[in-house]
């Protein structure tokens, strides 16, 4: 169930806007699950504990419609990266991990949804 909320969140992140689309395709997950700092900072701009980039406004501004829809925008790229970060966090950023599913869904009800979802 953990790692349904994260998938999502991950996922929402790379299917911002459409005119988005294309350039956060090509995004290199690896990035994020070798450079604690930069994950970090993600992390950080979700949370409301820091300063958010481009893209992390970006997420945290498509978060909802994508909780919604059950990355309904998502590509299988996007569905499989996140889904390995996802692991990486619950894995190694339980805290963190924890912090954000009781931000983005403190009942648990989006999970459930997600839970079915095939990558």
């Amino acid at each position: 169930m953990k790692n349904v909320l994260l998938f999502c969140l991950i996922s929402l992140g790379f299917v911002a806007v459409n005119a988005q689309i294309s350039r956060l395709e090509n995004f290199d997950v690896n990035v994020l699950l070798k450079n604690d700092r930069i994950l970090n900072n993600y992390m950080k701009c979700l949370l409301d504990k820091g300063p958010c980039t481009n893209d992390g406004r970006d997420l945290k501004k498509h978060l909802p419609e994508a909780l919604e829809t059950i990355c309904g925008q998502c590509t299988p790229k996007q569905k499989k990266d996140t889904k390995q970060l996802i692991n990486h966090l619950e894995t190694k950023k339980p805290q963190i991990f924890s912090e954000v599913r009781a931000k983005y869904d403190p009942n648990g009800e989006r999970l459930r949804a997600f839970k079915s979802l095939q990558i």
